[in-house]
């Protein structure tokens, strides 16, 4: 998962909500939306610490982050795939909007190290929806861990559909051989 658009080295004590793998967390850097720049945020609870200065806002998530269009997808507050469609099968990527074009510029250009991940995680879903009683469960357990929910829910969504239309077409085949 991707966290928000607010690094606390330029915005302040602003929490980041969401778990970064060491490879994005490389990617995503310093980044800073331009229209944020010289903006000073904090969380309501540090308002009056003595350390915050007296020009900082209070950090309201839904009001930043819907008014502000040069950021990164946040998972915690957007819907990742209207930015983004992402394709398990060829693992290509289509861009929907400018956000989704910014997230392809800092993490899926030069993607050697993402194709590797999501061959982890493809092979990772085939394998619990192949073999687990429950394979949401597994999903669901791979998110805590490893996060990248948006990967992880659209191979789970692939690879149950390979799986019902396999057993469709085999019900189908015994059915036929019946008559």
């Amino acid at each position: 998962m991707i966290p928000g658009a607010t690094p606390s080295s330029r915005f302040g004590n602003v929490r980041n909500e969401g778990r970064l793998c060491g490879d994005c967390n490389n990617r995503k850097r310093n980044f800073s939306p331009q229209s944020l720049v010289g903006k000073k945020f904090v969380q309501k609870f540090m308002k009056n610490a003595a350390i915050v200065p007296q020009d900082a806002d209070i950090f309201d998530k839904k009001q930043v982050f819907e008014n502000c269009s040069d950021r990164l997808i946040d998972p915690s507050f957007d819907e990742p795939s209207k930015h983004i469609r992402f394709d398990p099968a060829s693992r290509q990527f289509e861009y929907l909007t400018s956000m989704g074009e910014l997230m392809a510029e800092r993490f899926f250009y030069r993607r050697k190290w993402l194709d590797k991940r999501l061959e982890e995680l493809n092979d990772d879903m085939k394998n619990a929806v192949e073999n687990v009683q429950q394979p949401e469960q597994i999903r669901d357990i791979l998110i805590k861990i490893v996060g990248h929910s948006f990967f992880i829910k659209e191979f789970y969504k692939y690879w149950s559909k390979i799986k019902e239309q396999g057993s469709a077409s085999e019900n189908l085949a015994e059915t036929e051989y019946d008559i």
